[in-house]
């Protein structure tokens, strides 16, 4: 702590504050080459989260390769999309299925009579308006002509949240209530009663109002029936979520193919590829010295040239019992050897595709369920050693980091410490120039006095 009393030197002549600044600033260096230190430091614990970060975005992108039904992909087309189009999961079997759209589930819907005017009472007659859906009776709306038109009954349709929905429509001369279903399938079928007045002035209850019934759909696949209440059919083909969109003429089919989509598999490995180069690149940063180390720079740092190693290792080496491709190199992945990037070769990785996709398949995804062996397919051994490097306890980069913020806390300690002692140095060196003001101030008095003594005699 400094003293709030500065002396100038006006006894001694003396700049004793720039005095007093130049002999801190001597013993403050020790702390600015730690707090540089420090710095350093700060900035590598930075590199290293980046790097763990780019590390867990490859490790996500792996394992959702490393097994057959993530890394392969399917397509499904339709020879006629106005009457069927389709979705393959990654459960889909391929293979070419004959369609018959016998029916397609449809919701009730039922018109009211017409009134005159939508928004005037005394049209719709009085009474209770009953709703069934399904097997569930709602509980009555009451309705009166005196304070309702055709307009409130629609909304108090919507509100009794009983799975219709009730709007109106203009023919030309009258307007009618249109109710709809919500829910498609014979077993959620809306139906009416009605008493008083309703009956006869809004007639819901009457055979005639239905003009949709609620059906369920009805398709064959190579002969066999399959029904569902809704037209997105999720079971009829293995891993195929079907939408039906209209029926086919008595006895014609729409033709459905179901094949590998390589284009997507393709889309799955560039993306890894890229992930991968964000981690290669970061390393090339921090290990290359271009004659001018950054600030913080890790050049030559153990830690990241192993891991640096190993990734290279996996996807650069063979996969012994990968079958007819053994190697990334063999379905077009290419190497760059200036800073290990690695880049695919579209052609060739088609090709190799269809010529073998279950050789490309086990490449990828091979698993001997085995830990203590490295026989596994690139994308399980990718995800094993990037676990090992993030590992909460014994991971090579958690390590690291724990080390660098072991290293900072005790540059902090060192610093607050020497920052007190620095305190007391100044308050030492600020007395001794404010007693030796004061000696020269008592010196010049004394020899002024003598003068004048020796003057008077």
């Amino acid at each position: 702590m400094t003293n709030s009393i500065t002396f100038s030197g006006l006894a001694s002549g003396m700049d004793t504050q720039a005095i007093i600044d130049a002999m801190m600033n001597i013993a403050r260096a020790p702390v600015a080459r730690l707090q540089n230190k420090r710095k350093t430091y700060t900035t590598q614990l930075s590199t290293l989260s980046d790097l763990s970060s780019r590390l867990s975005s490859l490790r996500t992108t792996a394992r959702g390769m490393q097994s057959a039904s993530t890394l392969k992909s399917y397509s499904a087309q339709s020879a006629d999309t106005e009457k069927l189009t389709a979705v393959a999961g990654s459960g889909a079997a391929p293979g070419t299925y004959d369609i018959e759209i016998q029916s397609i589930a449809r919701a009730t819907r039922s018109y009211s009579f017409g009134v005159t005017a939508k928004d005037q009472t005394g049209l719709v007659g009085s009474g209770d308006l009953t709703l069934t859906v399904g097997t569930t009776t709602l509980p009555p709306i009451a309705v009166n002509e005196a304070t309702d038109t055709l307009e409130t009954v629609a909304q108090k349709i919507n509100d009794a949240n009983a799975g219709v929905s009730a709007s109106i429509i203009y023919t030309g001369s009258v307007y009618k209530l249109v109710v709809n279903g919500t829910q498609t399938g014979a077993t959620s079928a809306v139906s009416f009663a009605d008493s008083g007045t309703l009956t006869t002035k809004l007639g819901l209850s009457d055979a005639g109002a239905v003009v949709q019934a609620a059906s369920d759909a009805s398709i064959k696949v190579d002969g066999n029936t399959i029904t569902s209440s809704s037209n997105q059919m999720g079971q009829a083909i293995g891993g195929v979520n079907l939408t039906l969109l209209q029926t086919t003429a008595l006895g014609s089919t729409v033709t459905l193919t179901v094949g590998l989509d390589a284009a997507a598999e393709e889309q799955k490995i560039s993306a890894l590829l890229g992930t991968y180069n964000s981690v290669m690149n970061l390393l090339k940063d921090q290990l290359s010295y271009n004659g001018t180390p950054q600030d913080g720079q890790l050049i030559g740092d153990a830690s990241l040239r192993g891991i640096k190693g190993q990734l290279q290792s996996i996807v650069t080496g063979e996969v012994e019992a990968a079958g007819s491709y053994s190697a990334l190199a063999m379905i077009g992945v290419i190497t760059n050897k200036d800073d290990g990037t690695l880049s695919l070769n579209s052609s060739a990785f088609q090709d190799a595709q269809a010529k073998d996709p279950e050789g490309v398949t086990r490449l990828l995804t091979y698993n001997d369920y085995n830990a203590t062996t490295d026989n596994d397919g690139v994308m399980i051994r990718l995800v094993r050693v990037i676990d090992s490097f993030l590992a909460t306890q014994s991971g090579t980069l958690t390590a690291r980091k724990d080390g660098i913020q072991r290293s900072i806390a005790t540059i902090d300690t060192r610093v607050a410490s020497m920052e007190r002692n620095l305190g007391t140095y100044e308050q030492g060196l600020r007395k001794q120039y404010a007693a030796l003001e004061s000696l020269m101030s008592n010196l010049q008095s004394q020899g002024n006095y003598i003068a004048t003594q020796t003057s008077s005699s």
